[in-house]
C-alpha cells in the first residue's frame, strides 16, 4: 500500500525529548495537532475489559491498605498515586521506547519538540549495558557543552539523588528547571567521577550550521530535524549556492533524529521524483511506503556523514540517500533505531507507544541492526565520543572531502 506524505493526517516525529532536555531516545512519534479534541482519547475511569477490570480490582485492594494502614494517608495526593500507577503499568511491557507522561510532563515534552525550551541542553540516551543515563552529546553553545560534558559520560546522579537508566524521565525531570537556577550532576567519565554544577538556559536550537571548504565543498552539520528544518535547509543551502559551492558534505552524526517529516521534505529536494524515501509496518494497516512527489532541484555530489549516534529520522534520511544511490555514507555503522511510537493522549497527559516498524527503501531492517557506511573510516580515539574535533584530525571529514574533490 502507497501513501503519499501530502496525504498524511499527521507527522511522524522521532527522537525529541522526553521532557526539559532533548532526550536521545531516537524515538519516533505520532504528534497529533489537535490532540486535546481527538475523539480517541483514552479516559482511566473507562473499564471495558476484563483485564482494565482486574487492574482495577488490584489498585482499589492496594489503595484501601493504604488507607489503613499508611501513617500519612491525609497528605496523599490522589493524581501522584494515578500517575505513578499507569506509568507502571506502561512500564510492565519492557519496551524501552514505550511511557506515560503526566500532564505537565506532556506539556513540557510539547515545547521541548518545538525546539525550545529551558535547562543545560543535552542528548540523552539509556546505556543498555550499565543500565546507568548516557550522554549522547551536548548541544552547541549550551551551558551543558560550555560546561564540559562529553558524550559517553554517565550521568549517576541529580543534586545528589541516584538514577538508573530506568528512570530516565525521572532524571530529565529533575535536571530541567527554570533558566538562571543550577542542577548538579555527578558523572562517571571511563572511571573517573566528575561533578559538575551547571547554571540552566533557556535553549534555542539552531539544527543545522554550515560553512564553506576548500574546493567549493559546502559543509552542513545537522543536529536535529526539528519541525522546522526544512525551511532552515532551504535557507542554508540556498546562502551555500550563493558562495559558489559545487558538492555537499552533511554531518549527520550525533544526531538522533528528530521530525520524520522533516527528513522527508529535505529528501524530496534531493532525490529524483518517485523515489521510495521510507517504508512502515505496522499491525493494524501493514505496508506503507513513502515516496518523493517531486523532482529534487539539488542535484550536486553528496556526502553523508554518520557514526553510531546518527538515529531515528537520521537513519531514515541516510539510508534513503545511500540506496537510491544519491549520497555515500562515511563513518561509522548508524545506532539502529526503527521503530516508531505513536502519542495518544490520555486524561490531559499521554501515552508513548511503539506501534510501527521503519525500513530503508530497499526494505533493509533498521532496528537493532543500523546502515552501514560505504566508507568505514574510524576517528581517532580521543576524538571518539566528541563532536569538538579539529578538522585536521577529522579523518571521517577528510575523507569525504577527498571524495568530493
Amino acid at each position: 500500500m502507497e501513501s503519499s506524505k501530502a496525504k498524511s493526517i499527521y507527522k511522524i516525529i522521532m527522537a525529541v525529548a522526553l521532557t526539559a532536555l532533548i532526550t536521545f531516545l531516537g524515538t519516533s512519534l505520532y504528534f497529533f495537532n489537535k490532540i486535546n479534541n481527538d475523539p480517541n482519547i483514552i479516559t482511566l475511569s473507562n473499564s471495558n475489559n476484563q483485564q482494565i477490570t482486574d487492574l482495577d480490582k488490584a489498585i482499589q485492594a492496594v489503595r484501601a491498605v493504604i488507607n489503613n494502614n499508611y501513617l500519612n494517608a491525609d497528605q496523599i495526593n490522589e493524581q501522584d498515586l494515578i500517575d505513578g500507577a499507569v506509568k507502571g503499568y506502561v512500564a510492565g511491557l519492557g519496551d524501552k521506547y514505550s511511557e506515560y507522561f503526566t500532564a505537565d510532563e506532556w506539556a513540557t515534552y510539547q515545547a521541548v519538540a518545538l525546539g525550545n525550551f529551558e535547562g543545560i541542553g543535552i542528548n540523552m540516551d539509556i546505556d543498555t549495558a550499565s543500565n546507568r543515563i548516557e550522554i549522547v552529546s551536548p548541544i552547541p553553545e549550551t551551558p551543558a557543552e560550555k560546561a564540559g560534558l562529553k558524550a559517553g559520560d554517565l550521568i549517576i546522579k541529580v543534586d545528589g539523588v541516584e538514577y538508573t537508566g530506568d528512570q530516565l524521565t525521572e532524571a530529565s525531570n529533575k535536571i530541567k528547571g527554570p533558566a538562571g537556577t543550577t542542577v548538579t550532576l555527578e558523572i562517571l567519565r571511563g572511571t573517573q567521577t566528575l561533578d559538575f554544577t551547571i547554571t540552566r538556559e533557556e535553549i534555542r536550537t539552531s539544527p543545522i550550521t554550515t560553512k564553506v571548504l576548500e574546493n567549493n565543498i559546502g559543509y552542513m552539520n545537522f543536529t536535529t530535524f526539528d519541525e522546522g528544518i526544512a525551511a532552515d535547509f532551504a535557507a542554508k543551502y540556498a546562502a551555500l549556492a550563493k558562495q559558489g559551492v559545487k558538492s555537499l558534505i552533511i554531518d549527520v552524526r550525533f544526531n538522533g533524529g528528530g521530525y520524520v517529516d522533516g527528513a522527508l521534505s529535505i529528501l524530496d529536494t534531493l532525490l529524483p521524483k518517485g523515489k521510495v524515501e521510507l517504508i512502515t509496518d505496522d499491525k493494524t494497516n501493514g505496508e506503507n511506503t513513502y515516496k518523493t512527489d517531486k523532482d529534487g532541484n539539488i542535484t550536486m555530489p553528496i556526502v553523508v556523514l554518520v557514526n553510531e549516534y546518527s538515529a531515528s529520522a537520521t537513519e531514515i534520511f541516510a539510508g534513503a540517500l545511500k540506496e537510491n544511490g544519491r549520497a555515500k555514507l562515511v563513518g561509522a555503522k548508524t545506532y539502529g533505531k526503527g521503530v516508531i511510537q505513536s502519542v495518544l493522549p490520555v486524561d490531559g497527559g499521554a501515552l508513548k507507544i511503539t506501534s510501527e516498524e521503519f525500513f530503508t527503501p530497499n526494505k533493509n531492517k533498521i532496528n537493532e541492526t543500523g546502515i552501514e557506511p560505504d566508507y568505514a573510516v574510524a576517528v581517532p580515539d580521543k576524538y571518539k565520543d566528541t563532536m569538538d574535533i579539529p578538522a585536521a584530525d577529522d579523518t571521517q571529514l577528510q575523507k569525504a572531502i577527498d571524495l568530493l574533490k
